[in-house]
């Protein structure tokens, strides 16, 4: 139990203010902070266990006392991405990094969603985003790549694999992407 005050210690002032509208916090509204976070926690655990549907309906409870609540968005998009509800996980993350926008975990999974669907001008607009301030991140420009490429954009795809192979020489999946590209192109 005391790993679970330590938990509280941290979540409910975050809780309280999104709550309380950023006045003081009553009882009341340290109330519904502590009912959100229960909220939060049995949807872990439901999850955790397999326990989908249960799950969401957890989250969505937390959602309907803190319309706010980034976490509850999170996880919710997160069960949804792990039942497959792309379209659901991507609407749930959308509105976290509307609260939540430098977060470029959750944008470089939602960009992955857009990619897995086929919205391949959404997913390289995501992951441009993350490399405006991580431009040496390889991994992401990998990504973008294979978004470019699946547009029919090869120039920005070999650009790309070019970048990445810059920063990581050895990096094998951006060096045959690169030839297929070129190949592609005629280059």
């Amino acid at each position: 139990m005391a790993r679970m005050t330590g938990v509280l210690f941290l979540v409910l002032p975050l809780l309280f203010s999104c709550v309380s509208g950023g006045r003081p916090p009553t009882q009341t509204d340290e109330a519904l902070a502590e009912n959100v976070l229960a909220h939060l926690n049995r949807s872990e655990e439901l999850a955790g266990e397999g326990r989908f549907g249960e799950a969401i309906l957890e989250l969505d409870r937390a959602l309907a006392i803190n319309s706010d609540s980034a976490q509850a968005y999170f996880l919710r998009g997160s069960v949804y991405n792990t039942i497959g509800e792309y379209d659901k996980a991507i609407t749930d993350w959308t509105a976290f990094l509307r609260i939540q926008p430098d977060n470029h975990a959750v944008m470089f999974d939602r960009g992955i969603l857009y990619y897995l669907k086929g919205d391949f001008d959404l997913a390289a607009a995501d992951w441009t985003a993350i490399l405006g301030t991580q431009p040496d991140n390889f991994e992401i420009l990998d990504h973008r790549a294979a978004a470019y490429a699946q547009m029919g954009d090869l120039d920005r795809a070999i650009a790309d694999w070019e970048a990445v192979l810059r920063i990581d020489p050895n990096h094998h999946g951006a060096r045959s992407n690169l030839e297929i590209a070129k190949r592609m192109q005629g280059k």
